[in-house]
């Protein structure tokens, strides 16, 4: 397996901001994942997925007393003091991120996405930033995969797709600027323990994670991804304090 592929960011990610250094993250080729394709509704048939709407542009690693929730609002946040200059009316930042209780520490994974209005207009992604919690819940999608590292672990986290809002509490935090999304895995004490049982393999891993939302009618088909990332070995001690 290829453990950095290259990314085709307009933003180098020599100059990409962000509290997880770089060489612990990148962008996998978007064909590694398969989405759900123009007649899934007849065929059941997936296809390579394409490239995604977002574009990644940082990953912070953070860690508090407690859980760290809308990171793009903190006044001396990632968001804040260097990606807000990214957005204007063609495009908002797009956040994902990953609550993960670890004893008396929580930790945040987040990821940033710039989308270009351009692109949302008419697209699913669109709806779902205007739509209601409810519609959200049951279209945000996330499909996993270790593709370095024990057997036990890749067979423990699995392929399979999963509608985040059908299993784990999720908040949405809104502005003009950027759209977040917060996913507590400490509210499933099975994803929490999966979670956990990950963090003790962490070093030797690299998982890929894509996002996007869910296709439920012909015309919502073909998928198309959100965004993806790739976490490289990743060191828990790395991660920094959350900034107020």
């Amino acid at each position: 397996h290829r453990i950095i592929t290259e990314t085709k960011s307009v933003i180098n990610q020599s100059s990409a901001k962000g509290t997880l250094p770089t060489h612990f993250w990148s962008v996998p080729s978007a064909s590694d994942f398969s989405i759900r394709g123009r007649n899934y509704l007849q065929d059941r048939k997936k296809i390579p997925a394409k490239e995604p709407f977002g574009e990644l542009i940082a990953v912070d690693w953070l860690f508090d007393d407690r859980k760290i929730s809308d990171v793009c609002s903190l006044p001396h946040g990632t968001f804040k003091s260097s990606l807000e200059k990214y957005c204007n009316a063609k495009s908002i930042i797009f956040a994902i991120n990953l609550q993960v209780p670890a004893g008396p520490r929580h930790f945040s994974l987040v990821f940033y996405y710039k989308i270009e209005a351009e692109v949302m207009e008419g697209a699913m992604i669109q709806n779902f930033v205007s739509c209601d919690d409810k519609y959200r819940n049951s279209r945000f999608k996330l499909i996993p995969n270790v593709s370095t590292g024990p057997w036990i672990v890749q067979s423990s986290v699995g392929r399979k797709p999963l509608i985040v809002g059908g299993a784990l509490r999720v908040e949405y935090h809104k502005e003009a600027q950027y759209f977040e999304v917060d996913i507590d895995i400490g509210s499933s004490a099975i994803a929490c323990s999966i979670v956990r049982f990950v963090l003790g393999y962490v070093r030797l891993l690299v998982v890929d994670l894509c996002f996007l939302i869910e296709a439920q009618s012909e015309e919502e088909l073909p998928e198309k991804l959100l965004g993806s990332v790739r976490i490289i070995h990743l060191e828990p001690n790395s991660a920094i304090r959350c900034p107020n």
